[in-house]
């Protein structure tokens, strides 16, 4: 599996939501919602969401805002076995954080081998 970067359709997204999301159907879900859409909107989205294959793993309420504003892609950070040739692959785990904007992300799998 390999890490690539860019804006993808948000189209092509699966979003899962278990029994525990906080969605809509409450009032703690639709104040979430509201509060990334007003963030989305006026700032736009500072981190991109983070996806395997086309499963999102983290930033599933950013997509939903984005689709709700009328927009077709997001920047996203795809884990993927197949190469994917409009993204720019991710050559190390250093890059990955600093795109990312996390301080750590747990890949549990060999991402990045080092050549000698």
């Amino acid at each position: 599996m390999k890490a690539y970067f860019g804006d993808i359709d948000i189209n092509s997204l699966d979003i899962p939501v278990d029994k525990e999301y906080p969605g809509k159907n409450n009032d703690v879900g639709r104040r979430y919602f509201l509060n990334i859409l007003h963030s989305v909107k006026n700032i736009g989205v500072k981190r991109p969401i983070i996806v395997r294959e086309n499963e999102v793993l983290i930033g599933g309420a950013r997509v939903r805002a984005v689709k709700h504003l009328g927009h077709k892609t997001i920047s996203a950070i795809v884990f993927s076995s197949t190469n994917i040739p409009n993204l720019r692959k991710i050559k190390s785990y250093d890059e990955l954080l600093k795109i990312s904007r996390l301080s750590e992300l747990i890949v549990t799998e060999d991402l990045f081998k080092h050549r000698n």
